[in-house]
Formats: structure tokens, sequence, C-alpha cells
């Protein structure tokens, strides 16, 4: 199944040193074709690797690898 992610929003404040840093990425993420798809948003932190001076491909990639770990986590429903 192929993920694809959308431009990033972010959000960005001052640290207690004054510099300018991102709190966090939000990214739409979709897979697949419905019936059998997914879409969600991801939240992406420093803890997650986002910073500033990233490429916005880099932070795509870091959304899908996230929304690929958050996916494996789901529970099975079938039942």
């Amino acid at each position: 199944m192929a993920f694809i992610a959308q431009k990033p929003a972010i959000t960005a404040n001052f640290n207690d040193q004054g510099e300018l840093v991102i709190n966090s990425a939000t990214v739409s993420v979709s897979a697949g074709e419905y019936p059998n798809n997914l879409t969600g948003t991801v939240t992406l932190t420093a803890t997650d690797g986002v910073k500033l001076g990233m490429k916005m491909s880099d932070i795509q990639a870091l959304a899908i690898s996230k929304a690929k770990i958050i996916a494996n986590e789901g529970t099975d429903v079938s039942n």
C-alpha cells in the first residue's frame, strides 16, 4: 500500500534562548483506495526529528514512517 503525504502545516515559536524552533508539523497522510483505505493526520515534533532547515520532503517522509508504525499497531476489529 503506497502512502501519500500532503504539504505540512508548521507551528513554530521562540525558545527560552530566543531562537526560533518548530513546535510541530502536522501532515495529512493517506494510503490505499476505497474501501481498503487509510486516511489521517500525523503530528510530528522535535522528538520525531523535526527541526528548522528540513526539506518538506523529509518531513513528509517522517510522517509516512510514523503513519506506517501507527497503522501496524492497530487492533484487529474483524471479530
